[in-house]
């Protein structure tokens, strides 16, 4: 697991950009924090990595947004308002976990349990004078998570 300190929101988008551009496309990415925390902030970096040039907001009423970019399309899910398994099986969401043309964030995910093993899971929690973010990935990304690590310091 890495631990950074993000100062604030521009701090929290160029994390996220080393995400987009780093992790391999297919790659589900679990965001868990309070409301406000910072995961649509965090999704808006992996936008940015993966050469996404729309604005990129919280899809808390679509559910499900799906931003093209360069590299691969950002696949950007809130499921904040569903209720538990059925809701969001309802909304084709699990078609997306085998996708290998883009990454898909999932905001809230403790919605559903069926999340594949090697997803990313990222917690981000409020920290005084900015934010706390957690990565941890399967063994196969571990280095390559390094390499977030190494770039964020940078």
């Amino acid at each position: 697991m890495l631990e950074f300190h993000l100062a604030d929101a521009l701090a929290t988008r160029v994390l996220g950009g080393h995400l987009g551009r780093l992790l391999p496309l297919g790659t589900v990415v679990l965001l868990t924090g309070d409301l406000g925390a910072g995961k649509t902030t965090l999704a808006q970096g992996v936008a940015q990595g993966l050469g996404v040039d729309d604005p990129v907001g919280s899809p808390t009423f679509t559910l499900l947004a799906e931003y093209p970019g360069t590299r691969g399309t950002l696949f950007h899910a809130d499921l904040y308002r569903l209720k538990g398994e059925a809701d969001v099986e309802s909304t084709g969401l699990p078609e997306y976990v085998d996708r290998t043309d883009g990454l898909l964030l999932v905001e809230w995910p403790d919605r559903w349990p069926y999340w594949p093993d090697q997803a990313v899971r990222v917690t981000i929690r409020h920290d005084a004078g900015g934010r706390r973010l957690a990565l941890r990935g399967p063994e196969m990304l571990e280095s390559l998570l390094g390499q977030v690590d190494d770039a964020a310091r940078d």
